[in-house]
Order: structure tokens, then C-alpha cells, then sequence
């Protein structure tokens, strides 16, 4: 049978999880914990077919786990609640890999994401991950500062530094600032990520415009490239 992590830090949330629990047993058995460390604890030891975890809780918090998942677990399918979503963010993320479920959600909007994910759960060997525009996105919603390091299946690094939510550097191969950025938003696959806090220096902004903007630019510059082709 399937195994649902729920991850919350909201006593009533958590509550609410039991009663769904029960109430759908033969269907999946449900795991509710209140914390991103106890959450990497059940990961451990249990097979975990989906992942819905809250974006904002103290200590380990909701995008550290998706991070740790993605590197650690990259066929968990992973769900993030948060009352911050917005329809871009939702768009951009794939249906069968991540999804966002709005606080306040009914239990009939939860019911319907796990069934759904549950359904459309990969093949093994098939890689699971987050796209690179819909994790930056993450972090501006979680307003987080943090380097944010990717790590491509051919061996390439890249690296984007947020402070409070705001995209501040890029770097990537001999690029830096926005030409790294859009480079790196624009490359097709799925990496690994590493969220890692900020280094002690200060980090030069050579970004200077809003996330929103940088992913429209990189989708101009993309279609401009499919059209001139190579």
C-alpha cells in the first residue's frame, strides 16, 4: 500500500490528517509529522510514495526538505502547501511531479491531489525532480536568502544567491549576473539541488530586476534561439 507523508507544523492541520487518516485507510496509509527533521526521520526508515509538506516551518523548513528529497529520494513525489501560491508558480509546476496545494484547502482538494498523484506515480527508473524556474520561484515565495547550487547530469555547476526571497547573483561556468541566470533557467532538465546558507562575504547584486522579469527575459531569449535554430 502507499505511504503519504504529511508534513505541517499546524496542530490543527495535523489533526485534520488523522481524521483523513482513518478515513481513507484502504486507499493509502497516511504518515503526519510536524516537523522537516522528524519528516527526514520516517524517510529513512519508510517508503514514501508522496510527499505534502508546508513551504514555511521553523528549523527545517518546507523547500530544505524538497531539496533533501530531490537529492536523497529523487522518486518521491513531492507536494507543497502553502498560502502563497501563485497561478504562474502553479502553471510552471508539472502535474505528475510537484503540485501546490492552496491553504485553506477542504478535504476533498487533498483527497483529489493524492488520488491524483498517487495514479500518475513514475516508473521505476524513470528520474523525478523540480524544475529550475519553479524551485527559484519557491524560494522568492519563501522570501529565504541562500545559494541555491545546481548540479547538471554532465557534470556542470551553477550557483544562484537570494537574500530575503530576492535573486541577487548568478554564476555559471564563465558567466555571472543575469546572463548566468538565464542560462542556467533555460537549460531542459531537471538537476540536483543543493540549498546551502549564504557565504560570509558580501554578495555583489548584479541582478537587479525581479525573478518574474528574469524568467520572461530567459523565455524571450529561448524562443528567439528556437527560432534562428542552431
Amino acid at each position: 500500500m502507499d505511504k503519504v507523508l504529511i508534513v505541517d507544523d499546524s496542530p490543527q492541520i495535523l489533526s485534520l490528517m488523522q481524521k483523513v487518516g482513518n478515513r481513507y485507510k484502504d486507499e493509502f496509509e497516511l504518515i503526519a509529522v510536524n516537523s522537516g527533521r522528524k519528516a527526514m526521520e520516517v524517510l529513512k526508515k519508510t517508503r514514501i510514495s508522496l510527499v505534502i509538506t508546508d513551504l514555511i516551518m521553523p528549523q527545517i523548513d518546507g523547500l530544505t526538505l524538497l531539496t533533501h528529497i530531490n537529492q536523497q529520494y529523487p522518486y518521491t513525489l513531492c507536494v507543497a502547501m502553502t498560502a502563497y501560491a501563485t497561478d504562474t508558480l502553479i502553471r510552471m509546476l508539472p502535474d505528475n511531479l510537484v503540485a501546490v496545494l492552496r491553504k485553506p484547502f477542504n478535504v476533498q482538494e487533498l483527497i483529489d491531489i493524492i488520488r491524483k498523484s498517487l495514479k500518475t506515480k513514475p516508473a521505476s527508473g524513470t528520474m523525478q525532480g523540480i524544475s529550475i524556474p519553479s524551485f527559484l520561484q519557491l524560494i522568492e515565495m519563501d522570501q529565504k536568502s541562500c545559494a541555491l547550487r545546481i548540479s547538471l547530469s554532465d557534470g556542470r555547476q551553477g550557483v544562484f544567491f537570494f537574500k530575503e526571497g530576492d535573486v541577487y547573483d548568478a554564476v555559471f561556468e564563465d558567466l555571472t549576473g543575469k546572463e548566468a541566470a538565464i542560462a542556467m533557467i533555460n537549460i531542459g532538465e531537471k538537476p540536483r539541488f543543493t540549498l546551502t546558507p549564504l557565504p560570509g562575504t558580501d554578495i555583489p547584486r548584479r541582478i537587479n530586476c525581479r525573478l518574474m522579469e528574469l524568467l520572461l527575459l530567459a523565455a524571450r531569449e529561448k524562443e528567439m534561439a528556437d527560432r534562428t535554430g542552431p
